[in-house]
């Protein structure tokens, strides 16, 4: 049989990412603050402005866990099946355009239609509402 571990092994775990939370929501309340007291200083992108690093780093991410997926082994793949690992080959196609091209509908397109489909993946995969 395995042991649990204790939740309070992962105490700095916890306060780590408190702290990357908190101080997460403190630039992006600053931010927020600076729009209103000056609104036409600076125009917001609503998609981001550092697109290479952003998207770049986002299909690093999915290629990431393609292989990670594949080190757990086939069976796992069996078990999350097809739409998983084929989601991630195409988002890290679709994030590698995205850092290349400056098209701001693409980037808005692909980032509401990825909204769109994590929110329907997360609903279908984990069965919330059923």
């Amino acid at each position: 049989m395995e042991s649990v571990a204790s939740p309070e092994v992962f105490l700095h775990i916890k306060v780590v990412m408190g702290m990357v939370i908190s101080l997460s929501l403190a630039r992006l309340l600053t931010g927020i603050a600076g729009i209103i007291q000056h609104p036409g200083k600076a125009k917001p992108y609503a998609v981001h402005s550092r697109r290479r690093w952003f998207f770049g780093t986002l299909a690093l991410t999915y290629a990431v866990d393609i292989v990670d997926t594949a080190i757990k082994g086939a069976d796992h793949i069996h078990s999350i099946g097809w739409e998983y690992p084929a989601r991630n080959i195409v988002y890290v196609i679709l994030c590698l355009i995205a850092a290349w091209t400056a098209n701001r509908r693409f980037h808005t397109a692909f980032v509401w239609l990825n909204l769109v489909y994590q929110v329907s993946f997360i609903f279908r995969i984990y069965d919330i509402l059923g």
